[in-house]
């Protein structure tokens, strides 16, 4: 049942905040020092009885003898010394001696930390901060819903920056455990990038390692509509929501179909300050996608420049997302010469329409399947299986 209490304290800090549950275990702690010296005074109080064939008197309750002890203890605590409650054998002398001399750091450790208590209760920095923003706020009558919103984001982002981030825990590790530790944290999306499947180990975990963590709180905008593709971001863990502006699962496109004369760029221009494309309707629904953790999207980056977003992205819930710069990419790569290669035949395949970089896409695994089935066809009809690594040593040859 002890154990069942680390539940309970998980709830209690999702409901009440930092806190009280700070305090909660403290009094816990408390209960249960007392609770043990108190056992173990009652136990040595027998056997004390016992050597000298005594026993305790039949009508007393353990109820009102727990309270004689939790009493006796308080009292020698704080040296008062009533004198009512007496240990009249060697083994009670001796544990009362040593309640004596533990007395002073005893109730040291109880100021120290009803200090730091109500310090964090009365004098808690964010909170101060939090309070400040939200009167700036309203003494310039900012709405109600923003006042709320800036209110999350700023006490969680000040929270963030008191505790440990990840890249302040690599700064104090060597490069290796660096790589190690980013491959083992983003194992479960970056190794199921088809590119980096069958790919050497130091490649990916030193890729892994070039990812930057972000943390996303939910409604966050994480890309917008008309932003120049640079990188690929993989969901880590919660969700993200995608709007097209272009048509169902369309994340960017080249920048020449923007300048195309068809009246593409009418159709998907951006204008200043403008969330949404000129031709969409605020009220109109866009079709929207729902990308999970172990998703990624902005592959395409990778081999090809100059691709423009067409849809807008933002955290449906909590959320945790790696991005991966494309120059990070071709900066670790250069270091690879056999990699290098299967990347520039890639490359020179995509550009003479022999593969399709439809096959690094992410594919919603199916219902009742833990891995997303990756077999379609590429733009000659063939049909295109396994990871891209093995295709390319059949380009190469």
């Amino acid at each position: 049942r002890i154990l069942r209490v680390k539940v309970l304290f998980k709830r209690l800090k999702s409901s009440s905040g930092h806190t009280w549950e700070w305090l909660s275990k403290v009094i816990l702690v408390f209960l249960l020092i007392v609770n043990f010296i108190c056992c173990a005074w009652r136990l040595l109080r027998v056997a004390d009885n016992a050597m000298h064939g005594e026993s305790l008197p039949p009508d007393e309750q353990w109820g009102e003898v727990y309270v004689q002890d939790v009493y006796w203890l308080f009292m020698t605590l704080s040296a008062v010394g009533y004198g009512d409650i007496v240990a009249d054998g060697m083994f009670g002398r001796l544990f009362a001696s040593a309640i004596m001399m533990v007395a002073p750091a005893f109730f040291g450790i109880v100021v120290s930390l009803l200090s730091r208590g109500m310090k964090k209760f009365f004098d808690d920095e964010i909170e101060i901060q939090v309070a400040d923003a939200m009167d700036l706020l309203q003494s310039r009558q900012v709405p109600v819903e923003i006042q709320r919103a800036v209110e999350r984001h700023l006490r969680r982002n000040l929270q963030k920056k008191k505790g440990m981030s990840l890249g302040t825990l690599h700064q104090h590790l060597s490069v290796r455990l660096q790589r190690n530790l980013s491959l083992e944290l983003l194992k479960s999306t970056v190794l199921k990038f088809p590119l980096f499947t069958d790919a050497p180990r130091a490649f990916v975990a030193e890729i892994s390692n070039a990812h930057t963590i972000v943390q996303c709180i939910a409604t966050d905008l994480i890309v917008e509509t008309g932003q120049l593709v640079d990188e690929v971001v993989f969901v880590v863990s919660g969700r993200i929501t995608m709007e097209h502006h272009a048509g169902a699962r369309v994340y960017d496109v080249p920048m020449s179909d923007l300048n195309s004369p068809e009246g593409t760029k009418q159709d998907l221009r951006i204008s200043t300050g403008s969330r949404r494309p000129p031709n969409i309707v605020p009220d109109q629904v866009l079709p929207e996608s729902e990308l999970e953790a172990g998703a990624w999207f902005g592959e395409r980056c990778l081999f090809e420049k100059d691709r423009v977003r067409v849809s807008s992205g933002f955290a449906a819930t909590d959320s945790e997302i790696a991005v991966l710069l494309a120059k990070d990419y071709h900066r670790i790569i250069q270091k690879y010469p056999k990699l290098l290669e299967q990347h520039r035949n890639m490359q020179r395949g995509v550009a003479e329409q022999r593969l399709s970089l439809s096959e690094l896409e992410y594919v919603r695994p199916p219902v009742g399947r833990s891995k997303p089935v990756r077999e379609r066809k590429n733009l000659r009809g063939g049909v295109f299986r396994g990871t891209v690594f093995r295709v390319l040593r059949r380009l190469g040859s």
